[in-house]
């Protein structure tokens, strides 16, 4: 038989509670630890995918020049990222669900009611006039195929990439009074030889 002192007693009362205080802030913080692990999980394949296709998946910090240039418009914008389908007013903004360098490319940017309307006489730009997009070090050239109004319901199937293994730059406008209607201005990447 053993036998227990005051001492013996105390230090395994001790332990006993250090391990029901353990178990107890465990169940507490179980739901916070299993989002870190799920985030943890989601960066690691987010590692995996940017290896897999760099361009397609470029952090903004990684992108050091993004814009795009139209000469007959005299635009010169900065593009970013977009959250939603909302550009910040002073940029055209990217649709994540598109490329930003690949063959599917989709902008979009005000052209009333900010400071920098970018998109304002995107209406103007004529079938055959030059774009020219880029980022970083890659500089692609594109000839506007068709300029359209189109309804605001359809962006989603327009934004899809259905061009088969043709490049296209997709630009799209608000127009001022119809809410329900957008400005459609669609590319095709010219190869120069």
């Amino acid at each position: 038989m053993i036998n227990f002192n005051k001492s013996n007693i105390n230090i395994l009362s001790f332990f006993i509670s250090l391990v029901i205080y353990s178990v107890i802030v465990l169940i507490i913080n179980y739901p916070k630890l299993e989002k870190n692990i799920q985030k943890q999980d989601e960066n690691n394949s987010f590692i995996l995918s940017e290896e897999e296709n760099k361009f397609n998946n470029l952090d903004e910090v990684e992108i050091k020049k993004w814009y795009i240039q139209i000469d007959s418009l005299q635009i010169k914008a900065n593009i970013k990222q977009m959250e939603g389908n909302i550009p910040e007013k002073n940029y055209v903004g990217h649709f994540e669900q598109t490329d930003i360098i690949g063959n599917n490319i989709a902008l979009i940017g005000f052209n009333f009611g900010t400071e920098k309307n970018y998109f304002a006489n995107l209406k103007d730009l004529k079938i055959g006039e030059k774009v020219t997009y880029v980022v970083n070090n890659e500089v692609k050239n594109y000839t506007v195929t068709s300029n359209k109004i189109i309804e605001k319901e359809s962006l989603k199937d327009e934004l899809k990439d259905d061009n088969n293994n043709s490049s296209y730059l997709k630009l799209f406008t608000y127009i001022k009074n119809l809410d329900s209607k957008l400005r459609y201005v669609c590319a095709k990447e010219t190869i120069d030889i």
